[in-house]
């Protein structure tokens, strides 16, 4: 059985069956609850973090060894420990994020493939990085000056997984670093598609980025992006690729009708903020927020949101008049930017919506 198969049984033992069986005995083993933070402190010093300049390669991959071996040897409170110990050196929160723990995982299955670990000691190692992800978010994610980017905060994207995915660690990660750039997110890798069709259909997204590992899943993945078009709030919305299948076969993204591929978290950001402010741009609404935008009538691709009501600030008068009719004033100003609308719903533009590639 080949190792795509296989993916989502390990994901599986290691998100639901291994904890179970950890909880139930109280730890990992008798030998894990011996190892204490001394232990994650020597580890750490096997691979010291140079305080200037940017890691090697060959850096890169002892950090992700060190953080496989931390891993599999010990306990996900511990592991947490070895972490910061790495941070304390001069490791940066988004290295170990984006550059050391995606290699750990695939150096994990390879020892696993390679028969250096057992079945058993992938899923737990997996388990481990997945509670080291949650342990260490409330600071990855926290925006700071160094790491948003101006105007993202009016962007918002939706990530997610192809229908009967069972890995949610790379679209976690996403969704981690696009909220550490100052995007809005919606996180939707743990609903079922009537829940995404209803978050998009309520919210307005600008991207919508789907992680899919199995070629058995893009005949229903191409449906489905189908299925959000039809009932998204933004006639425009944004579809980039990523995950395993997409790393191996590319041109999938014509087949699945989707205008962007990612091989990498930082792409996700990069490429999504200039595809994204593109199209933005090219229909006016690049100073809204998606929470201004969400709250204002569909229109079609090329037609502007400030021009549906005059102006931003007539599009908030027209929020509150929706909100608070009932006085003279307010019906008056709401029958005056009624008809500034209507004369631009009198004619729209048919034009196709344009397809933008980068």
């Amino acid at each position: 059985m080949s190792f795509e198969h296989l993916l989502p049984i390990v994901t599986t033992l290691a998100s639901e069956i291994i904890p179970d069986l950890v909880r139930g005995r109280g730890g990992l083993s008798e030998r894990d609850s011996l190892v204490d933070d001394a232990s994650a402190s020597t580890m750490t010093s096997r691979c010291k973090h140079p305080q200037d300049g940017l890691l090697s390669a060959q850096e890169l991959a002892a950090y992700a060894e060190s953080c496989c071996r931390a891993c599999l040897e010990l306990s996900s409170e511990e592991v947490a420990s070895f972490a910061r110990n790495l941070f304390a050196q001069g490791l940066d929160i988004e290295v170990l994020y984006l550059d050391i723990i995606p290699p750990s995982i695939r150096l994990l299955h390879d020892w696993w493939e390679g028969d250096q670990i057992s079945f058993v000691e992938v899923t737990t190692a997996t388990w481990n990085i997945k509670r080291l992800i949650f342990a260490l978010s409330p600071d990855f994610i926290k925006p700071s000056e160094s790491s948003i980017v101006p105007g993202s905060n009016r962007f918002q994207a939706l990530v997610t997984s192809a229908a009967g995915s069972q890995h949610t660690l790379g679209p976690l990660i996403v969704s981690q670093y696009l909220q550490r750039k100052g995007w809005s997110v919606l996180p939707g890798f743990d609903h079922q598609e009537k829940v995404i069709l209803e978050l998009v259909a309520k919210n307005w997204v600008d991207l919508f980025c789907v992680s899919i590992s199995l070629s058995s899943q893009v005949p229903t993945l191409k449906s489905w992006i189908a299925k959000v078009k039809s009932k998204s709030k933004n006639s425009a919305i944004q579809f980039l690729v990523g995950g395993p299948l997409i790393a191996l076969h590319p041109e999938l993204i014509e087949e699945l009708g989707a205008d962007l591929i990612c091989k990498n978290v930082r792409d996700v950001h990069t490429l999504g903020m200039k595809l994204v402010s593109i199209n933005r741009k090219a229909r006016k609404i690049n100073q809204l927020n998606a929470f201004e935008l969400a709250n204002t009538t569909s229109y079609s691709t090329e037609q502007s949101a400030e021009s549906e009501f005059g102006s931003r600030a007539n599009l908030k008068r027209a929020s509150s008049t929706k909100r608070a009719p009932g006085a003279k004033a307010q019906r008056q100003r709401a029958s005056n930017d009624g008809d500034s609308a209507g004369a631009h719903f009198q004619s729209p533009k048919s034009s196709k919506s344009r397809v933008l590639a980068l």
